[in-house]
C-alpha cells in the first residue's frame, strides 16, 4: 500500500484501480517517484514548468498541462496521454547532450522557445548538440513559433532525429517550416 502507480495494470498502491491517470518517473537505479500531483497541478491557464531528471517519465491517460525541459531517457504515453503546453513555450526541449526516446503521446498546443529574438519549436525544440532523439508513434499538433511550429532541428545536430510513425497536423509558422524545421548541418530521418 502507498506506493507509487505506475503504467502497467498492476495495483501498486492497492487502492482497487489498477490503470489511473498518473506521471511517473523511474530513474537509472529504478526508484519509482510519483509526479501525479507535481505535473497535474498544470491548467490551461497556468501549465507546469518542469525540468526532467535522466531517466523514464510514464505519463497514463488524461491531458497534462505542462512543458518539459528533457533530460536522457524514455518518455512514455499510455491511454492517449496528451502534454499541453497551453502556449505558454515549447512542449519538449531536448538540450545539448541529451539521448531521448519519445513514443505514443500527443504533443500539442506549444507555442515555442525565445531563440536569438525568435521563438523556435513550438512542440518540440531539438537544441544544438544533442547526442540523439527519437520520437515514435506520436502526435505534434496545433502548435505555432516563428520557425518549426511543430518541430525545430536546430543547426548542428548530424543525424541525432529519428522521426518513426509520426503525425504531424494543424500546425502553424510565421516565418518557416509550418511543420518541422531542420537547420544547416542537422539531419532528421
Amino acid at each position: 500500500p502507498g506506493a507509487p502507480e505506475r503504467c502497467d495494470d498492476v495495483d501498486h498502491d492497492c487502492d482497487g484501480t489498477a490503470r489511473e491517470v498518473v506521471a511517473t518517473h523511474i530513474d537509472p537505479s529504478g526508484l519509482v517517484t510519483d509526479l501525479t500531483a507535481t505535473l497535474g497541478a498544470g491548467t490551461a491557464s497556468a501549465p507546469v514548468h518542469h525540468a526532467a531528471e535522466p531517466g523514464d517519465l510514464q505519463f497514463c491517460g488524461g491531458t497534462w498541462f505542462v512543458t518539459l525541459l528533457a533530460s536522457s531517457g524514455n518518455y512514455y504515453g499510455y491511454d492517449g496521454a496528451v502534454l499541453d503546453a497551453a502556449g505558454s513555450g515549447s512542449v519538449v526541449r531536448v538540450p545539448e547532450g541529451t539521448n531521448l526516446d519519445v513514443y505514443d503521446l500527443v504533443l500539442q498546443g506549444g507555442s515555442g522557445h525565445l531563440n536569438e529574438g525568435a521563438t523556435v519549436g513550438g512542440a518540440v525544440l531539438v537544441e544544438e548538440g544533442v547526442e540523439y532523439f527519437r520520437l515514435a508513434r506520436s502526435v505534434i499538433r496545433d502548435s505555432t513559433a516563428d520557425y518549426g511550429g511543430g518541430i525545430d532541428v536546430l543547426p548542428r545536430n548530424p543525424g541525432c532525429c529519428l522521426l518513426d510513425g509520426v503525425t504531424v497536423q494543424g500546425n502553424t509558422a510565421t516565418y518557416n517550416g509550418g511543420g518541422i524545421t531542420v537547420g544547416a548541418g542537422s539531419r532528421l530521418n
